[in-house]
């Protein structure tokens, strides 16, 4: 009998030890792929691949996201200015969200009084920081004033983005002047 009960508290550690084993194993493993960078590919179309890791975005990525910014902040009139303004404000990061929302809130009330609205068009060109997560965009800024074009000019934009776990949060978004990149 006794000997039997020695096979069995054998038995038992020996299985005590391999389940304490198979769950420090399963541990560092678990540490480990969660301290991986992961890259995201995003792929919309074809030829061009998005790629989003913690430390790079690459330009299909960051010009993917500074478009739709710039779609949203520059197709703000009067008779959508509220859904707008919802709409990018969700695109914010909590850090920046509070000093975001008081210009956009100027802009929207300003465009509601004056009856104004921005057009940026004809993008020709982009420049990009991968690193830092920024983009330039220079185009075509044309003000309108109840219909009638006021004046057109080329403007130069940097928007900068968070990148929180691969999602890219808007951090600023403000003009250059044309007088630093000539």
């Amino acid at each position: 009998m006794q000997i039997m009960i020695k096979k069995l508290r054998l038995q038992r550690n020996i299985l005590l030890s391999l389940v304490v084993i198979n769950m420090a194993t399963n541990s560092v493993l678990a540490l480990k792929l969660y301290n991986v960078d992961t890259v995201t590919r995003l792929v919309p179309t074809i030829e061009q691949t998005q790629e989003i890791s913690s430390s790079y975005v690459n330009d299909a990525a960051l010009r993917a996201r500074t478009e739709q910014i710039i779609y949203l902040l520059f197709s703000m009139k009067k008779e959508n200015v509220d859904a707008v303004t919802s709409a990018l404000l969700k695109q914010v990061d909590n850090a920046v969200y509070d000093t975001f929302k008081k210009k956009i809130d100027l802009l929207s009330e300003d465009i509601k009084a004056k009856n104004y609205r921005y057009v940026f068009t004809d993008i020709q060109s982009y420049e990009f920081d991968n690193l830092n997560f920024t983009v330039k965009a220079k185009g075509y800024l044309e003000t309108y004033l109840a219909g009638k074009q006021l004046n057109s000019g080329i403007k130069i934009y940097q928007i900068s983005f968070f990148n929180r776990g691969g999602v890219l949060t808007l951090k600023s978004f403000e003009e250059v002047s044309n007088e630093a990149n000539n």
